[in-house]
């Protein structure tokens, strides 16, 4: 997200650029429902059900498959086939849909399931989940295979946009969903560290609270937007995979449709599964029954009523008239409020399960309590009434690792596009610059090219010009461009990701990347108007990818790009939205855009033709007054999952009260700009499925006789960081400690996905950060020497450039890389 905060009167005085980029690489292995071993156990019944008939085309001997999933006789496989089968969606969602989520069905042929079976059996099948979440089965697909699935993705997509239009859908099979797929992509991690985040410091050690957000993580990643992602989920989906055999089994009467229903939030306390014989309720528990309630505990006796009175006036009903002809079922409730201030009010059924003990029993045992379950013993109402110590060992040994080391996350060269550009005026003096990535911190000195030479950018090449200017810049390792940096002619550039209505799952074609178009423009510019020129003229050549990862298999996210550029002088916006674009002039007062387009008709730029061709395409109507930027293209983000205080509307209005509030009496500087960036309240300091992991703040001298000076961090969490100063001159040397290794001046993104690109600042850094991060004595100690280090190294550059003498400028050549390697010796 990018923050623009910041200018005073006429001219420019201060602008704070502000970038974050978040990696992660946590190497974890996750099971389906993180249930106890009890219900490990029925959930493994079901995975081998078949394991008599089926061991073979698992991949699993019989032996393996009888000792994991429990005997199975030949009746007990013919009970379960006919059970699963009549159990399907189609069978009922229309008898409830008053009472169910809106439902559309598209059909699921026979060879499709045979397309995802073979594909699940040659890419996945026999290996476990650390195996499978960085195994990308686009890569290896067949000609033939890859039209298929374009075949299919089509024909969802197109009954998808019913509810993905303005909202979210969930999908499944007629028997099951992939709830299982999640879990080996690689966007579980930050789904659960996102929900982790909303919850106070002192509460994230609780195990209860780690429960809680595992399940709603789970939850959160069923979610989806586009078909792409119901594809990737149902292929990778060993319950999927299952279910699939067995229809295939039955193909003469081959009845399996994508089942499409509205997303419903659920909180993961609020789902209840019943258990009914000859058509009465006789039993409901917790469904999530390793999680502890203080709400559900408090309201037990008010929502069993509900639910039962619910079921025995409406659903039962509802059945009986429909005809549905199984009198034993296993029936999934959910418990909502109509609207998100209100009570918990609105009943839902979510399922109906076939009646057998390969259903997961929830807080009853099929073995030992049938005859509760089969209604001899009256109704009973289960749910977890104290928490459990030691629930986290009923979990498989890969979810305790990842609750283990969740904090000690490795930042990696994964790119999360969330960026924060705060521009305010302070000082008439000084412009400040601020910006957050993850960062090697990259420099070049002037150079000349040859006539006709070309550079190879991220993905392109293109034509070179004939000089380029000293740079320094804050790169991701993986990519040629940069999201931040500043030239030796004072221009500083920063962009962002932003996600406007031309923004298209998977479109990740070969053209200039938004960081491509950073550095492009220091290398070539002086100015920040020569800038914007020439980015809009690079971009209607040669137009914009938006690319989030070198890892392909990450995910289909594509964006746009807004950009900010600063000089002594003057700041300028540019956002775009694919070909289009429109650029404003900041000139006074204070402005600040989070990762969402803020240009609305106050531009100064249009791209050549954009009202006509945005009219044309259908993104403005001509009656609606004097085109809205922002009100033409702006799309909301769903690649993520955001608390509400990380979403780009709430970090934009907290970014601006921060920034007006620090500037009310003129004497902001480079303390308070700290101070903003070490702001975790606001989320522009960002815990959770983005991550801090580098700042930049840039001082830009108004008066030519001093040097501008940057300071960079090029590690993770501004509070946690030391900010280091760089000043241009000829013979500046960075050093190595803050350059990532192995990547060199084409770290292309189909290149060397998997090396270590952590440089040793990073290195050291990281294995001190949970230290500073804990109450140890020993870790508050060395925090407190950092930030003494950082604040006597600010109050030295300041007497330095106040006392300014071009005859001193080479006493700061090494000063950067002096700093950083003592920095580098100290959390060693």
């Amino acid at each position: 997200m990018i923050f623009v905060i910041s200018i005073d009167g006429s001219s420019i005085a201060d602008i704070f650029l502000r970038l974050l980029i978040l990696k992660y690489d946590l190497n974890l292995t996750l099971f389906q429902r993180f249930q106890p071993q009890r219900g490990i156990r029925t959930k493994r019944k079901r995975k081998y059900r078949l394991a008599l008939e089926y061991g073979s085309k698992l991949g699993r001997s019989t032996e393996a498959c009888l000792k994991t999933g429990g005997y199975l006789t030949e009746d007990e496989i013919k009970d379960y086939d006919d059970n699963v089968l009549a159990a399907n969606t189609e069978h009922w969602v229309d008898i409830l849909r008053d009472v169910t989520f809106p439902t559309v069905t598209t059909p699921f042929h026979l060879e499709d399931a045979k397309l995802f079976i073979d594909v699940y059996t040659r890419l996945y099948q026999n290996k476990d989940s650390s195996q499978s979440i960085d195994l990308d089965w686009q890569t290896h697909l067949k000609d033939e295979e890859k039209r298929h699935i374009n075949t299919i993705s089509e024909r969802l997509g197109k009954a998808m946009s019913i509810y993905t239009t303005k909202g979210y859908a969930f999908v499944k099979l007629s028997s099951r969903s992939a709830k299982d797929a999640p879990l080996i992509q690689k966007r579980f991690k930050s789904l659960y560290i996102n929900r982790l985040s909303s919850f106070e410091e002192s509460e994230k050690g609780n195990e209860n609270v780690k429960i809680t957000c595992l399940l709603q993580a789970g939850f959160d990643a069923l979610r989806v937007k586009t078909s792409f992602d119901v594809i990737d989920m149902f292929i990778r989906s060993e319950r999927v995979y299952q279910d699939l055999l067995l229809a295939v089994k039955h193909k003469d009467n081959f009845t399996e449709n994508f089942i499409i229903r509205e997303f419903v939030d659920i909180d993961v306390d609020m789902e209840f599964r019943g258990f009914v014989f000859d058509g009465e309720l006789n039993a409901l528990s917790q469904y999530n029954y390793l999680l502890f309630s203080k709400r559900l505990n408090d309201k037990q006796e008010e929502i069993a009523g509900k639910i039962r009175e619910f079921y025995n006036s409406v659903v039962r009903p509802k059945l009986t008239a429909g005809e549905y002809f199984l009198q034993k079922y296993v029936i999934d409730f959910a418990v909502t409020r109509s609207d998100k201030e209100g009570s918990l009010d609105k009943l839902w059924v979510i399922e109906i399960n076939p009646f057998l003990n390969t259903t997961d029993g929830a807080l009853f045992s099929w073995e030992k309590e049938r005859d509760i379950l089969e209604g001899k013993q009256g109704f009973q109402f289960r749910i977890v009434q104290q928490t459990k110590p030691g629930s986290l060992t009923m979990m498989p040994q890969s979810i305790r690792e990842l609750l283990k080391q969740h904090r000690f996350l490795h930042l990696r060269s994964r790119r999360h596009h969330q960026c924060d550009v705060t521009a305010d005026s302070v000082q008439r003096k000084y412009r400040i610059i601020n910006s957050e990535c993850l960062m090697s911190l990259w420099h070049t000195h002037p150079k000349d090219h040859a006539p006709d030479s070309k550079i190879m950018c991220t993905l392109v090449e293109i034509d070179q010009v004939s000089a380029t200017h000293a740079v320094v810049l804050s790169k991701s390792a993986w990519t040629w461009g940069a999201e931040m940096g500043a030239n030796d002619k004072g221009l500083c550039i920063g962009c962002t990701a932003v996600w406007t209505k031309l923004c298209h799952p998977g479109d990740h074609s070969a053209k200039l990347m938004g960081v491509d178009y950073v550095r492009l423009g220091l290398e070539r510019c002086s100015t920040s108007k020569e800038a914007l020129d020439t980015i809009t003229e690079l971009l209607d050549k040669h137009g914009q990818c938006g690319l989030t990862s070198q890892d392909h298999s990450f995910g289909q996210w594509s964006y746009n790009t807004s950009f900010i550029f600063v000089d002594p002088k003057e700041a300028w916006l540019l956002e775009t939205a694919g070909e289009f674009w429109a650029a404003k002039h900041i000139s006074d007062g204070h402005f600040n855009v989070s990762s969402c387009l803020r240009i609305a008709d106050d531009y100064d730029k249009l791209s050549p033709g954009l009202v006509e061709k945005a009219t044309e395409a259908g993104h403005w109507k001509a009656g609606n007054g004097s085109f809205n930027f922002s009100q033409a293209f702006a799309a909301e983000f769903d690649g993520l999952s955001l608390t509400d205080i990380q979403r780009p509307q709430h970090r934009q209005a907290e970014g601006e009260k921060l920034m007006t509030n620090m500037s009310k009496d003129g004497s902001f500087n480079m303390e308070c700009m700290r101070e903003v960036l070490r702001d975790e309240g606001s989320s522009i300091n960002f815990m959770g499925e983005l991550y801090t992991v580098g700042s930049q703040i840039s001082v830009l001298s108004l008066d030519v006789n001093i040097p501008h000076c940057h300071w960079f961090t090029a590690t993770p969490n501004p509070s946690l960081s030391v900010f280091k100063p760089f000043i241009f001159c000829s013979s500046v040397d960075i050093g190595e400690v803050t350059s990532s290794p192995a990547t060199g001046e084409r770290a292309r993104a189909s290149f060397q996905t998997n090396v270590d690109r952590r440089h040793p600042l990073f290195i050291a850094h990281e294995k001190a950060r949970p230290l500073m991060e804990s109450d140890d004595p020993i870790g508050q100690r060395l925090l407190s020497t950092m930030q003494q280090l950082e604040q006597n190294c600010i109050t030295e550059m300041q007497e330095f450039l106040q006392s300014f003498s071009e005859s001193n400028l080479n006493d700061v050549q090494d000063l950067f890389k002096d700093i950083s390697e003592s920095e580098t010796k100290f959390y060693k």
